[in-house]
């Protein structure tokens, strides 16, 4: 995964889930396919973003279902594969030692 030099928190990072807008035009009409002019299912996929939960004072990394666009690919932020990389990009290094997920 490409880190981008964002700061912690910036949905530029990827750390946000999709904007519901454009998540739901892909889930409901698919992937725009430029070639042709039509557009095909997107891939549900599951990739990872940071909740913060100030009501009931929870901040952890969630999955979520991610409309996968190849052709958006290199065009939409990286949004985390895994919880670790979600742990790794979307926590500063001081907050992964209180974490507990990393040990220096």
């Amino acid at each position: 995964m490409n880190l981008c030099a964002c700061p912690i928190g910036s949905p530029a990072r990827g750390c946000d889930p999709m904007p519901f807008i454009l998540w739901h035009d892909l889930i409901v009409n698919g992937c725009p396919n430029v070639t042709i002019n039509t557009r095909d299912p997107a891939q549900k996929v599951h990739r990872w973003f940071r909740r913060v939960n100030r009501f009931s004072n929870t901040d952890q990394c969630e999955p979520y279902v991610f409309p996968y666009c190849p052709e958006l690919d290199f065009n939409l932020w990286r949004s985390p594969k895994t919880k670790q990389e979600c742990e790794n990009y979307c926590y500063s290094l001081s907050e992964q030692r209180k974490r507990g997920t990393i040990i220096s």
